[in-house]
C-alpha cells in the first residue's frame, strides 16, 4: 500500500503528462480546420482532467485517516482521463 505522499506524487505526475498531451492536441488543432466534434472532444478531455485534479486536491487536503476513502474516486477519475484522452488521440490520428 502506498502512502498518501507517494500516491499524490504518482497521480500528479500522470496528470502532468496527460496535460502535456492535451496541449499538444490543442496545438495540432490550431493549425488545422478542426471540426466541432474534435474541439468538443478536447474540451471534454480537459473537463475530465480538471475533475481528476480536483480529486487529487481533495486527497491532499483530507485528514490522514480519510484519504484512503477518496482514493477510489481519484482512481475512477484517472481512468476516465486515460480513456477520454486515448479516444481524442485516436480522432487526431
Amino acid at each position: 500500500m502506498s502512502t498518501r505522499k507517494q500516491y499524490v506524487e504518482n497521480l500528479r505526475t500522470k496528470l502532468d503528462k496527460t496535460n502535456v498531451t492535451i496541449r499538444e492536441l490543442e496545438a495540432r488543432m490550431l493549425g488545422t480546420a478542426a471540426e466541432d466534434a474534435e474541439r468538443y472532444r478536447i474540451a471534454a478531455v480537459k473537463e475530465i482532467h480538471r475533475e481528476a485534479q480536483n480529486k487529487l486536491v481533495d486527497i491532499e487536503n483530507a485528514a490522514e485517516d480519510a484519504w484512503e476513502h477518496l482514493k477510489e474516486g481519484a482512481e475512477t477519475a484517472w481512468h476516465a482521463v486515460k480513456e477520454s484522452l486515448a479516444k481524442a488521440k485516436a480522432d487526431f490520428q
